[in-house]
């Protein structure tokens, strides 16, 4: 009896020491998960600045764990705006029983008990907007440049975006605009409403922006309650319907300086594969490089202050409601925005009408003679001459009762009439340069109507078309891509075939060596295949 009684009594001791054992084993796993946890959630924040691995070896340093840690045990992952962090610590925690010598029993029991925890923590981003802007200029036409870009860029849409043509549950997590860029570049109609521009036509859609606009990222939208302010100072003008260029002699315009083919208007928000698709492959060359003009409407297309806008497009089934409430604030946790430029060449002279001729009454008339319609410039007797017109512009237009002699130039046939038999029309303007070429215009209308060079020169200088040139139009670029990256616009860019002088104007507008990629002819699809599986790695993994 007392034997079976000792029995018992070891026995309750040995469960008692393996209780206490395992009660202390788990004590210390759940400190060191603990441990673990803080360490890899605190070095995979994408705020964090210090070393991923420093931080994790500091958090088991501070609690008292160094030793427990291999450092090579610590993987860190990071991309471009992604982090991933993943650690095993382990260690071997003596056996308090081992040390008790109990004869056939401690010999059989383990010295130790595995003490182990591992974790990984990544933080991504998860709401991606992207603007493309692509050089569509007259340059792109040669060496199957054109052509290479379209098939890279559409490849580009498909890695960037729902690979199922769209979210088939959920919201999307990336919106794609297309902004293409020659001369000038074109907004979607909602958005130039938005702006409510001076100066307003049909025919296309592009924007005279000024200096200063390149200095921010937002969209110069008229404040609330002054819309319909001329005066008001975030309103900006229509970029006219105009030929600024070339021939004197031929009438017809050609190069205008926004061009008119539904395909150059830039896409907001896509977000379907097939859609984004067809507005690329639509696409097609012509004018000069405005890669600042591109820069500033990609980067606009990234501005909450269109986010009114967006909602209305939205509301009118133009974008998918998936992109309700973009685009986000810069400061939206887990979102990132991305610009993206290419380009083939380099800034060029950019040409506006100025204000007093983009629109409103001109003094150029049409009428029908009996066999075709004819024009006719408003120039009174007594102001033959050049100087005499230019000085008597404002006295001869205010003077609505004036009725003289041979007051209309016929341009047609170099003569003066009275054509007060013939039913004139007054041409507005937008009207003229929507007719002929401005240097046509001065040439055929002007010139010729006070055999002056004088007036030549006048109408086709700063008091009718004015220059923005490559050194001003390099500078707004640089303060937009500036802006850009004050807001934390993510920004990449490819050049092809430019030279190196242009390749670092577009270095330093990236700001990251990494993010610009030189190429040749055939290398497009290679650029934008880096960046698209960039900005893929963005994407939340769930």
């Amino acid at each position: 009896m007392l034997i079976f009684a000792l029995f018992i009594f070891v026995c309750l001791c040995l469960l008692g020491g393996l209780s206490i054992n395992v009660a202390r084993n788990e004590f210390s796993r759940i400190r060191l998960q603990a441990t673990t946890d803080a360490a890899i959630l605190a070095a995979a924040d994408l705020d964090q600045t210090l070393d991923p691995k420093s931080v994790v070896q500091d958090y088991f340093a501070k609690a008292g764990l160094a030793d427990k840690l291999d450092p090579d045990d610590i993987v860190v992952t990071e991309l471009i705006n992604s982090r991933q962090v993943t650690a095993t610590a382990k260690y071997d925690q003596p056996n308090m029983l081992f040390n008790i010598r109990l004869n056939g029993i401690s010999d059989r029991l383990p010295q130790t008990f595995p003490v182990a925890a591992a974790g990984s923590a990544k933080e991504e981003i998860s709401d991606i907007e992207v603007s493309l802007v692509l050089d569509v200029s007259g340059s792109m036409q040669y060496y199957d440049r054109m052509e290479n870009m379209r098939k890279a860029a559409k490849d580009f849409a498909e890695e960037v975006l729902s690979a199922d043509d769209g979210a088939q549950s959920g919201l999307s997590e990336v919106s794609l605009s297309i902004v293409p860029y020659s001369t000038q570049a074109a907004a979607p109609q909602p958005i130039l409403d938005a702006m409510n521009l001076g100066h307003r036509h049909d025919y296309s859609g592009c924007v005279d922006f000024e200096a200063d606009d390149f200095t921010t990222t937002k969209l110069p939208i008229p404040t609330e309650g002054h819309e319909d302010d001329p005066l008001d100072a975030t309103r900006r003008a229509q970029t006219a319907h105009v030929d600024p260029y070339y021939s004197e002699t031929e009438k017809n315009p050609r190069f205008r300086v926004c061009r008119t083919d539904e395909a150059f208007r830039s896409t907001a928000l896509g977000g379907s594969v097939s859609q984004v698709q067809g507005d690329i492959q639509a696409l097609t060359q012509g004018g000069s490089t405005s890669i600042d003009v591109g820069i500033k409407w990609g980067v606009s297309l990234l501005d909450p202050s269109i986010r009114d806008v967006v909602s209305d497009m939205i509301d009118a089934g133009q974008i998918s409601g998936d992109f309700e409430g973009r685009p986000y604030d810069y400061d939206r946790p887990n979102a990132m925005k991305v610009l993206v430029v290419m380009t083939d060449g380099k800034n060029e002279e950019q040409w506006q009408i100025t204000d007093a001729y983009a629109s409103g009454p001109s003094d150029v008339f049409t009428y029908w003679d009996g066999y075709k319609t004819r024009y006719a410039v408003d120039a009174p007797e007594e102001t033959h001459s050049f100087y005499d017109w230019r000085d008597g512009w404002t006295q001869r237009h205010g003077d609505d009762d004036y009725i003289g002699n041979e007051r209309f130039y016929l341009p047609h046939d170099d003569t003066w009439e009275n054509l007060e038999d013939k039913d004139l029309t007054r041409l507005d303007w937008k009207d003229v340069w929507t007719a002929m070429r401005v240097k046509y215009h001065a040439n055929e209308f002007r010139e010729d109507q006070y055999g002056s060079q004088s007036a030549y020169d006048y109408w086709t200088g700063s008091d009718v078309v004015t220059e923005i040139d490559r050194t001003e139009k390099d500078t707004r670029m640089e303060n937009i891509c500036q802006a850009a990256k004050d807001e934390g616009i993510v920004i990449f860019a490819v050049g092809v075939k430019i030279d190196s002088t242009y390749a670092k104007k577009l270095r330093d507008c990236v700001g990251n060596d990494n993010n610009y990629f030189d190429v040749d002819n055939d290398e497009i699809d290679y650029a934008f295949a880096a960046i698209a599986s960039a900005i893929n790695q963005l994407r939340l993994v769930k």
